[in-house]
């Protein structure tokens, strides 16, 4: 079984991190294989009784939100832009954007 991840054992849920839940949804079923994370894993960003649905994933890219019309916000789009392509031709695996709503 993995282990909480060590970039977020230090995090604070002052700071407003939060884990979004992925539905595991027909499409993602071919690839990916259904997870959750609970209070015990990450107590800090997960209530007490909680449960955060998600997928299993080898590599996540994780980025904060910056401001839309930002050169940091479209470094970080260029950057997850190209490697979403990369990683997507290179396994032949399906790219699942999330951004900004």
């Amino acid at each position: 079984m993995p282990s909480t991840g060590a970039a977020f054992v230090n995090v604070k849920a002052e700071w407003g991190l939060r884990f979004v839940a992925v539905p595991y949804d027909k499409p993602l079923q071919a690839t990916y294989l259904p997870a959750s994370m609970r209070n015990e894993d990450y107590p800090a960003l997960i209530e007490k009784e909680g449960v955060v649905d998600t997928i299993a994933a080898i590599t996540v890219l994780i980025s904060f939100n910056w401001e839309k019309g930002t050169v940091r916000y479209q470094r970080t789009a260029n950057s997850s832009m190209h490697s979403s392509q990369s990683s997507a031709s290179s396994t032949n695996r399906r790219v699942i954007p999330f951004g900004r709503r």
